[in-house]
């Protein structure tokens, strides 16, 4: 690893060459918990998957989490009744997942409008415009069933699933697949990359391919590229959120980045879920364990059709998601929003602040480590529009060597010296020192990879400033790692 971070450096210093960095191919888990499932080939039910891990509360409601013990999602709908609006109408969604596969949760055979725009997706594995799953590798059926929780039509779309259905968030918004993965953990950025960019309308098709809001229920490793994306596309007024992350305890990227809102996960009885990541950087929680899904996967070569309960703070920013296509939808038509979409930046950002303040706060809630709050729906878009003002984060444009620090300091997210203590660990004081970022996206890697690496730097994160013995422990920890010789040098110089 080491020495492919050198040839990047040598690359970099390279007359005419703006950035270069490795692409690492990294397999791990999700972290995610498949729940029980029925499932279903053709109309005779196939198996009926024990649902040990499920919590009994959320087993016998499947719109638990739409409820007052989840994201109070339905008295919103009923708001939108009021007027004869259905919610989400007229927004629209960027999906990068791993496809979609027409399930009738989610493509209804009762004459309601499909929910799933597959012709304007695009296959970025294949670089095709068929965005469908082909249930392969890890997590078949994930694209599916985060898209289930977003747009599935209200109720039951089977007589013979009356039983166990999926109701979506916003169910009037439209949804565009935007395959990227087979897995859920990304092992390359490359794919949500150009997503993104086709998303934010920096595609080859332009604003006719820009959506509302992005869903990201993935994450993976720091990239600059990605980051300049997402930063890209919140100057454009769209609204980016991604999963804080599932095992792994810290939160992953791109959920870790400022521009993205990064979503926790809690369960029916509004305690935050174990597996869900944690820390500094979450923005908000919302349902995401033993959450009502639909998907799909193979079994003896047929495609089935399973709906159940699945963990994972993929479904919790899936609903997260749908709340902003529901806060877009009800002031689709004031003034302010209008006014708002003229200030780069300024939509995410009043959005961000909307659902952090509208938050349902449970007794004893940590909200230094799971963000505002449970996502509260019907507060969110009850609460009047701000004025509209210029964002100035959004404004300046960043120079190339705070581009690469950014990926950094974001591990240090809400500490006010974050800058300095980046450098610090560096031996120097200088916050302005370009000569620190040369090597932070390296540092950032290893953070993600390696557990010690991880543990020693998360022990700078404290509010107390750390003393110097807990910086001596981040680079010998780093030392032991296999890096650059420039990463090498520029620590045992301390």
């Amino acid at each position: 690893m080491g020495t492919v971070w050198d040839e990047a450096y040598a690359l970099r210093d390279v007359p005419g060459i703006e950035h270069a960095s490795p692409h690492f191919i990294v397999e791990r888990e999700s972290g995610e918990q498949p729940g029980g499932e029925v499932c279903r080939l053709a109309a005779a039910v196939e198996s009926d998957v024990g649902r040990a891990q499920d919590l009994p509360e959320a087993a016998t409601n499947p719109e638990w989490s739409l409820g007052p013990a989840g994201a109070n999602v339905l008295a919103a709908h009923a708001r939108f009744e009021t007027v004869g609006h259905e919610p989400g109408t007229g927004q629209r969604l960027g999906h990068p997942d791993t496809g979609y596969r027409p399930y009738p949760e989610i493509w209804p055979r009762n004459g309601l409008p499909v929910p799933i725009l597959a012709e304007n997706g695009w296959d970025f594995l294949d670089d095709n415009a068929d965005p469908t799953d082909d249930l392969v590798f890890l997590w078949p059926g994930h694209g599916t069933k985060t898209a289930s929780v977003i747009v599935s039509p209200k109720g039951p779309q089977l007589v013979a699933n009356a039983g166990a259905w999926v109701s979506g968030v916003a169910p009037g918004a439209r949804l565009i697949p935007l395959r990227v993965t087979r897995s859920v953990a990304l092992h390359d950025m490359t794919a949500l990359v150009q997503a993104v960019e086709r998303a934010a309308g920096l595609g080859p098709n332009g604003n006719a391919d820009r959506v509302d809001v992005v869903s990201i229920s993935l994450g993976g490793l720091p990239d600059r590229a990605l980051r300049r994306a997402i930063r890209e596309a919140w100057r454009r007024n769209v609204i980016v959120l991604a999963a804080a992350g599932n095992s792994v305890r810290t939160v992953v990227w791109p959920a870790r980045y400022r521009e993205v809102i990064a979503v926790a996960a809690t369960n029916v009885r509004s305690d935050p879920w174990a597996g869900s990541s944690r820390g500094a950087a979450v923005d908000i929680a919302a349902p995401g364990q033993s959450v009502w899904c639909a998907g799909t996967r193979k079994h003896d070569g047929e495609v089935i059709d399973c709906i159940g309960m699945s963990s994972g703070t993929s479904f919790a920013v899936a609903t997260t998601a749908g709340v902003a296509l529901l806060w877009l939808d009800w002031h689709h038509d004031d003034t302010r929003l209008a006014d708002l979409r003229r200030h780069p930046g300024a939509v995410p950002s009043a959005f961000r602040n909307t659902v952090r303040n509208a938050a349902r706060r449970p007794s004893g809630w940590d909200s230094e480590r799971f963000g505002a709050g449970i996502v509260d729906a019907l507060g969110t878009i009850e609460t009047p529009l701000p004025a509209p003002r210029a964002v100035p984060e959004a404004l300046a444009k960043e120079a190339p060597c705070q581009e690469d620090l950014a990926t950094l300091l974001s591990v240090f997210e809400g500490l006010p010296d974050a800058r300095l203590r980046v450098t610090r660990l560096l031996g120097t004081t200088n916050p302005a020192l370009c000569e620190v970022s040369r090597v932070a996206d390296e540092i950032a890697l290893h953070y993600a990879l390696d557990a010690l690496v991880r543990d020693t730097i998360d022990a700078l994160a404290t509010r107390e400033p750390p003393g110097e013995d807990r910086y001596a422990a981040a680079r010998t920890a780093l030392l032991g790692s296999d890096i650059s010789r420039r990463l090498r040098v520029t620590l045992e110089d301390q």
